[in-house]
C-alpha cells in the first residue's frame, strides 16, 4: 500500500487522507477476529452503538471456517449489522476454504452462511431503528443454524 505513505508525512494529511483510504478498503476477517476488530476500530459507546463510522471500510467479509463446537463461541454480530446500516458497508460471508479440509466442511459453512444471509435480509421496517439505536444489546450467531437476539433490559420508572 504505497498510497498510505502520504498518511505518514504529518498530522494534517494523515487526518484527511487516512479516512479516505480506509473507506476504500475491502476487508476480510476470520470469524474469530470479528470481536477484536470491532473492539479496536469501532468500539461501542455506552448504548452499544458503534463509533468511528466515518472510518468504516467499503466492504467487510466474515470468513466462515470449519465448524468446531468445542472452540467456537457465539459471535456478537450486532456491530457488523450496525456498520452496514450506519456506514453503508457491504456485509458478506464466505467460506474460509483455505482452512477447510473436506467438501463436507465447505458445505456446512455454506449452509450456515445461507441461514445468516436469510436472517439479515428478512427484516421488518423497525429492524433498522432497533439495530442502530440501543434497543438490542447484542445479536449472537452460534454456528450451525442458530441466531440469538438479546434485548436491552427495560429501565424501571422511579416514582
Amino acid at each position: 500500500m504505497t498510497q498510505l505513505a502520504l498518511a505518514q508525512t504529518c498530522r494534517q494529511p494523515r487526518s484527511e487522507y487516512l479516512p479516505i483510504c480506509r473507506r476504500a478498503l475491502r476487508l476480510k476477517l476470520r470469524e474469530q477476529d470479528v470481536t477484536a476488530f470491532f473492539n479496536t476500530f469501532h468500539p461501542p459507546d455506552e448504548n452499544r452503538v458503534i463509533k468511528n463510522v466515518d472510518l468504516a471500510p467499503r466492504a467487510l467479509t466474515i470468513l466462515v471456517g470449519p465448524y468446531d463446537a468445542s472452540s467456537r463461541p457465539a459471535i456478537d454480530i450486532l456491530p457488523f449489522i450496525q456498520l452496514h446500516y450506519l456506514a453503508r458497508t457491504q456485509r458478506l460471508f464466505e467460506p474460509d476454504s483455505i482452512r477447510m479440509e473436506s467438501r463436507v466442511e465447505v458445505e456446512l459453512a455454506r449452509n450456515d452462511i445461507r441461514i445468516m444471509q436469510r436472517f439479515l435480509t428478512c427484516q421488518v421496517d423497525e429492524w433498522k431503528s432497533h439495530v442502530t439505536t440501543s434497543a438490542f444489546h447484542s445479536i449472537f450467531w452460534r454456528r450451525v443454524h442458530k441466531v440469538y437476539v438479546q434485548f436491552r433490559p427495560q429501565r424501571s420508572a422511579v416514582d
